[in-house]
């Protein structure tokens, strides 16, 4: 049985269990929609997780953000360079990755920039 393990922006991520083969395997949900689905041997539910989300979505932790030495621009905003930056989902500690330049951002439903929230 599938159980929910978080929700990150529209993407929920359910994780099951099999001890026959210590397997993990994880799940993506957008709305009714499979986004991703891998499975993993011999690993943590949070790792096997974290890992999904970098490889499919590009979507990172607030740790891989500090293990790379990014910039800090905002208060939930790091980058490298003016094409390469990383902004955080809602209040979680995810950040989607983003290649454009600073001037090319969408608004969120605020009005501002989401790379200056």
């Amino acid at each position: 049985m599938m159980d929910l393990f978080k929700k990150v922006g529209n993407i929920t991520a359910y994780t099951e269990s099999f001890t026959h083969d210590n397997s993990i395997e994880v799940s993506f949900i957008n709305g009714t929609s499979i986004v991703a689905k891998e499975t993993y041997y011999n690993t943590t539910i949070e790792k096997a997780v974290n890992d999904l989300f970098s490889k499919k979505l590009d979507i990172h932790t607030e740790n891989f953000i500090h293990e790379i030495f990014l910039e800090r621009y905002s208060k939930n905003t790091y980058t490298t360079n003016y094409m390469d930056w990383f902004c955080r989902i809602d209040d979680t500690k995810y950040f989607i990755h983003f290649h454009k330049s600073e001037n090319e951002f969408i608004k969120d439903k605020n009005g501002l920039r989401i790379i200056d929230r």
